[in-house]
């Protein structure tokens, strides 16, 4: 799994090789529009934004794991 942001001003997006991450179907590649560099605040909570989608990548698998 590869999770990034479009507006991270550290690791530019047009750095990754899209088209070839997209056709590796070993690869999950997720870009969300917003997120910064590690995963700034979703809100004035202190909420951050990256465990949904890691959660919802870790489940995925168990769930392809229990239907073996």
């Amino acid at each position: 799994m590869i999770l990034t942001a479009k507006d991270d001003p550290l690791v530019m997006f047009n750095s990754f090789p899209t088209e070839a991450l997209e056709e590796n179907s070993k690869i999950d590649f997720i870009a969300t529009e917003r997120g910064g560099h590690l995963a700034w605040f979703e809100d004035l909570k202190g909420t951050r934004w990256y465990p949904k989608p890691v959660f919802n990548f870790i489940n995925s698998q168990r769930a392809k794991i229990d239907n073996i």
